[in-house]
Order: C-alpha cells, then structure tokens, then sequence
C-alpha cells in the first residue's frame, strides 16, 4: 500500500509539471522576445569639452505645433447657421418618424378594432400616444399645436373604448388621416 501512495505522489507531481511547463515556456519567450523586441528609452550620454563625465538622458520627441487658421466672423457665422439647419432638419425627421409609427400604431388600433379587440385597440392607442409625445419633443413649434390636437382625440378613443365602442371605428380613420396630412406636408396644420 506503501508503494501505491508512494509512486502515485510523483506522478501526480510530474503531471502538474508536464502542464504547467508549455505555460512557463511561453512566458519565457514572451520576455525574451519583448527585451530584444520592444523598443526601450534610448540613453544619450553628453560630454562637455572641458569635463568627460557622461550624463545619461532620454531623448525628448518633439511634437510638431499645431497652428489654427483664421476665419473670419462671416465665416464662423455661416458655419453656425449651417449647424442649426442641420439640427432642426435632423429634429424635423425624427418627428416625422415618431409621427408615422404613430400612424402605424393608428393602422394597427383600426384592425385590433375591426377584430373586436379592445385590450389589443387599447395598446396600440398608447403606443400612438407615446410616439405623439416623443414627436412632440423634437417638433418644431407649427407642428406642436396638431400634435396636441391629435393626443387630446386619443385620450378621447382611449377614455370611450369601453363606455361608447360605437363609431371608434370612424374615430380612429380621422386621427389617422390627421397624421398622414401632418406628415405629408407640417406647415398646413
């Protein structure tokens, strides 16, 4: 039993050896090749004429200067303004973004309706609120009071969906023709 236990330590260790050693061969040769490899900090030595005392340094890179042109005022200005149309022109196409997932959702309330759906009519109704909202945050002031128009009448299908189901059908067709005149051209409403 002796023997048993006795031969099966050094094998075990030999096994732990015989794994570990790829590791500590690639460490090894990681360092070689990183000391021979990677550049190091170059050491100057300077020598004054009248004393020969090296003085060891590391040699500065210099950085080229950057040099900022000149516009003029004309110029900034423009640069500005053309800034400002491109953030109202990118706020104007996510509002119509929001506006015709709303009119989606209107599509989508309109067949939940058709199919006697109200839970499903009810959740498309809040979804078209909710991209209402969002397309009121990024709409431009001609735009918001349609909008508003528009979630006021949703409130109005939401809050007679179950109390007054008769000619919703009817209701939700108008809401979503609203959007689609409001999206096919902003500046009518």
């Amino acid at each position: 039993m002796a023997d048993i236990h006795g031969d099966s330590q050094p094998t075990r260790q030999r096994r732990l050896l015989q794994g570990a050693l790829p590791h500590v061969v690639t460490a090894l040769v990681t360092l070689i090749l990183a000391w021979f490899v990677v550049p190091r900090d170059r050491v100057v030595v300077l020598q004054t004429p009248s004393k020969a005392t090296p003085v060891a340094g590391t040699v500065a890179t210099t950085i080229p200067a950057v040099t900022a042109t000149l516009t003029s005022p004309l110029v900034r200005d423009i640069s500005r303004q053309e800034i400002l149309d491109v953030k109202a022109d990118t706020a104007a196409l996510w509002s119509a973004v929001y506006l015709t997932r709303a009119l989606a959702h209107a599509s989508d309330a309109e067949a939940a309706l058709a199919r006697n759906d109200m839970t499903g009519t009810a959740q498309m109704l809040l979804l078209m609120d909710d991209a209402l909202q969002r397309a009121a945050v990024t709409a431009t002031s001609a735009v918001r009071d349609p909008i508003e128009q528009i979630h006021r009448d949703i409130v109005a299908v939401r809050q007679d969906l179950y109390v007054r189901p008769n000619g919703l059908d009817v209701r939700i067709k108008r809401l979503r023709q609203s959007l689609l005149t409001l999206i096919a051209n902003p500046t009518l409403n």
